[in-house]
């Protein structure tokens, strides 16, 4: 399962939510515990959807390599100084 949320996950607790569809049959389909779905109502009642979006959603890995360092290291490899 998908740690960020999908819309479709989202669009599971609105039904919850607007009492369309219940606690156990959402955490059945979601394949997650019903304490989780309640709380997941919760925070939707709270917060609205963009609370439930995980907080790293469209930012970039602290550990990712800048594009020049990546572009030198595979030049460097391509050239004769790389022994294979």
């Amino acid at each position: 399962m998908c740690i960020i949320i999908s819309v479709d996950k989202i669009a599971i607790i609105k039904d919850v939510a607007e009492g369309s569809c219940t606690v156990t049959q959402a955490a059945e389909h979601l394949d997650i515990s019903e304490k989780s779905v309640r709380r997941l109502v919760q925070t939707l009642k709270e917060h609205g959807e963009d609370a439930m979006r995980h907080g790293n959603s469209g930012r970039k890995p602290a550990n990712r390599l800048d594009e020049a360092l990546v572009e030198k290291i595979l030049a460097l490899r391509e050239s004769d100084a790389y022994e294979r």
